[in-house]
Formats: structure tokens, sequence, C-alpha cells
């Protein structure tokens, strides 16, 4: 392995990313020596991490050289000489005396040294211990002050093929019924790249920002393990956009697609593009949320193409919302209302020569799929899906107190609204849709900024979930509208 991705993992990166047991445990150690030289002063504060960095490193090369314990004493005394000049050479940046105490909550960088050099101490004397050994036989005096009784152990939560455990970048420090959380670390140690089976959890509600962070760094410091790292960058983005709640992809994401050409874009978004406010709003959003946001009839007619789509988001940008809406209104929703009517006037009430619903809002500023008419008793009447909870409750015509025989349209809007909303609530997003089409569109433009607590699990939006035959009447009273052809 060339030796500038060996000491790039080495100072800055995670020698597990790059290299698997068998090829360490055949590396020689000699040029760490030289790569601990550049560990000074200069290098902690460049790096927030470096600590951390030191411990799994070190970890790592112990568990590949594991077996020479037993077969190798060259090779383990090497190992032992490397950790013992390491430790000596934090010691020395960190200004640690002999005489060590170990804290249960570190609060600075001399007390996080100290708890993982005596976790990982510990954990070498127990190896040596099993083959009748000990660091008293490599006449490692400094080592042997960090061998305190006091037991102190970590664990990584992640992921595995047997269980479902939850992977998080959050490290563990456990002493009997006390724990200590290290949030975030993970990151910084690049696990993501090699763990992105993510599902997610309220410890990672800073991921996204941290990642561009850590990406940030790479660049800077780093060339071949950078280009490790970059082959699975949209891997593990396209995971993050999947899985995380909506309003931190809202509020984080695009700065990540900023950072690095090798971030994933959601397929209405290319990298040429200027990105608007609503064009980045909509685009994490379900292709059939986004055409019903946008007024298009989905539940009775299909879910646009993405260049529809695309071009249905530039006309918003253009008029406004409010003359964005009130173009479909004029141009697809009267039209609508008109030929529901056929030869008969409906008998709801009239504002500024418009027809409105029981709660004084204008029915051709709702989506078309969200209003429906009715006969009964005689009287035509138009009603809309903030109405369609109490008809379906009662089955009577508020106006006239007469039976409502067919509430088929009113009972699939409302069981597409409950499967979208549910499918949203598991990524953050509480939506009601249930006013005119302007009212929803703003609602999600104050609801994406909302952060709720206790936001678990991950869910990756599939459009099947949501389709089901249109009802043969919808399509009816819809074939006369060309809604394709929108604009």
């Amino acid at each position: 392995m060339h030796s500038t991705i060996l000491k790039e993992s080495y100072l800055h990166g995670n020698l597990d990313v790059v290299f698997n047991f068998n090829r360490m445990k055949d590396m020689n150690l000699t040029p760490f020596f030289k790569y601990n030289e550049e560990i000074d002063e200069n290098y902690l504060k460049k790096d927030k991490s470096s600590i951390w960095r030191y411990f799994n490193n070190m970890k790592f090369i112990l568990s590949s050289f594991e077996t020479y314990i037993y077969s190798n004493e060259d090779k383990i005394t090497l190992f032992i000489n490397l950790l013992d000049e390491t430790i000596k050479r934090w010691e020395k940046i960190l200004k640690i005396k002999k005489n060590i105490t170990l804290q249960r909550n570190p609060s600075k960088d001399q007390d996080l040294f100290i708890l993982l050099t005596c976790y990982f101490v510990r954990n070498l004397q127990e190896k040596l211990e099993s083959h009748h050994s000990s660091l008293e036989d490599y006449q490692k005096q400094n080592l042997k002050k960090y061998l305190f009784e006091e037991s102190c152990s970590f664990f990584i939560e992640y992921v595995t093929p047997y269980d479902d455990i939850q992977w998080s970048p959050k490290w563990k420090a456990t002493f009997e019924e006390e724990e200590i959380v290290f949030k975030n670390t993970d990151i910084f140690l690049d696990s993501y790249v090699k763990n992105n089976n993510l599902i997610y959890n309220e410890t990672m509600e800073e991921n996204i920002k941290i990642f561009k962070e850590r990406l940030s760094f790479l660049k800077e410091n780093t060339t071949e393990y950078y280009l490790e790292v970059k082959r699975k960058i949209k891997e593990v983005t396209k995971k993050f956009f999947d899985i995380f709640p909506y309003h931190i992809i809202h509020r984080d994401y695009l700065d990540l697609i900023k950072e690095e050409e090798e971030i994933y874009f959601p397929e209405i978004i290319t990298k040429k593009d200027k990105i608007t406010e609503n064009l980045w709003l909509i685009s994490f959003l379900p292709d059939i949320l986004k055409a019903y946001l946008l007024g298009y009839p989905v539940i009775s007619s299909y879910i646009p193409s993405t260049k529809k789509i695309r071009s249905l988001i530039e006309k918003l940008d253009s008029l406004g919302e409010e003359n964005y809406f009130n173009q479909i209104k004029e141009r697809f929703n009267n039209l609508k209302i008109k030929s529901l009517h056929f030869y008969e006037e409906a008998a709801n009430g009239r504002q500024d020569g418009e027809m409105i619903n029981l709660f004084y809002q204008k029915i051709a500023d709702f989506n078309q799929d969200d209003f429906f008419c009715t006969s009964s008793g005689g009287g035509l009447h138009f009603f809309t899906c903030n109405e369609y909870n109490d008809l379906i409750k009662k089955k009577e015509n508020p106006y006239n107190r007469q039976k409502i025989h067919n509430l088929f349209i009113p009972l699939e809007n409302l069981k597409f609204k409950s499967k979208i909303k549910k499918k949203l609530l598991q990524r953050n997003l509480d939506l009601t849709l249930d006013g005119t089409m302007l009212e929803n569109f703003l609602e999600l433009k104050e609801k994406i900024k909302e952060m709720k607590k206790n936001i678990t699990g991950g869910y990756v939006f599939n459009e099947l979930d949501l389709i089901y035959s249109p009802l043969v009447s919808t399509i009816i009273q819809n074939m006369d509208i060309n809604f394709s052809q929108l604009f």
C-alpha cells in the first residue's frame, strides 16, 4: 500500500476504512514511528477528533496484530513500543503528569486521553495475560500507570446482521451502572463510509452538518485517503436524503450539496441549477406529494413526470404563490366545477360571485381532488376536504339534513391523506392537508422548519404505498380536463 494513504489514514483518517485485518497484520509498523513526529499541538488544534483517532487506530492495529501475541514476539514487541512512544508524545502535548487521575466525566482533552488510554492499556494487558504474559515483561513502566483497577469499557452501537440494534454515531463509556455518552464521534472516524445501513435516531440531529465539516477537513488535509472516502459519498448521502427528517434535510442538506460534486442530488435538481427556495422545498418530497401541493389532481389523474413537476415549480417561481394557484383555479378548477353542474345549479352560498363551502372558503381554491358534488333531496351541493370527516360521520347533507349515500370520493380522499400523512410523520413533517391549494403550500413552508422530539426510525417513501385504482366516477368527472397540458 502506498505510504501516502497509510500515513493519511493513520494521522487524519481511519485505518479500518482502507485496510482489513489481514492487510494490516502484514504491515510493517516502523513507518508509524515516523508519522508520530507530526503529532504536535497544531495537529491537536486542527483536528478536533485527533484523540479519538489515536484510540481508534491503535485499537484496530491491536485487533489486527492479536494473533502475533501468540506467534511472533518481535511483532507484538514492536507494537507495544509504538504504543508507548505514541502515548509519551501525547502526554507531552497534553502536559499529562506522571501521576494521573481517571475522570468519569472528561471535560478536557487530557481527561479524554487518559480515559481512552486506560481502557486500551487494560485491553492490551488482558490479551497479554491470556498468553501468560504481561506489560511488565516488556519493561514499559509508563504504560503500567494506566492500569486502574476501576472497570471501564466502551462499545459502539450499530446495526448488526443478527439483531435490531440501532447504529448511532455515539460512543459510550460504562462504569458499573454509570454511562457517559460521546455524541457524533463516529462521524469524525468516517464510520458512515463503512456502515451506511442507517436507521435515524435522535443522536443524529447534527450529523449532516458534521459530515460536511468532516469532508471539508479531509479535502484540505488528505489526498489519497479522501479519494477512498469520496467513492462512498453518493451512497452515504443518498441514505441521508432518504431517511433523515425533512426539517433536517431542508435545513442542512443544501449546504452539503455545495460542498462536493459527488453528493447525491434529488432527480428533480441538476448540478447546474440555480436552486430556488421553492425548488429546494419541493425537491425532497415524494413525487405524489410534490404534484398534489402544486395543484395537480393526483388521486383522480396520475403522477406527472419529473420534467412536468419541474416546469410547474418554475411557473410557481415566476408567478408567485397567489398568482400561480389563481391560474390553476381560473383555467382548470372553475372548468371542472362548471362541468359538474351540468344543467343543475348548486345550492351552495356565494361570496364575490363564487361558490363557497360551510367555512366560507371558495370551492375553486381547493385542489380538484379536494372537492366533490352530490345531489340529495333534490339539490346539488359541493363539499371540500375539510368537511369530509363530518359528512362521513353523520352521513347526511348539512344543508338539508337529507341522507347522502355516495361518499366514495370523500373516503378515497381521506384514505390518500391518511396514508401520506402517516409517512410524512415518520420523517417529522406534520401536515393537515385540508386547506386550499395556497393554504396547504404555505403550511408546508411553515411546518418544514419545525423540529419535533422523539423522532426515530427511517422510512424510504414508496409511491406504491399510495397508488390504488382511481374511482370510476372520479375518472369520468375529470375526462374533459387535460391537466397534463397545464401552462
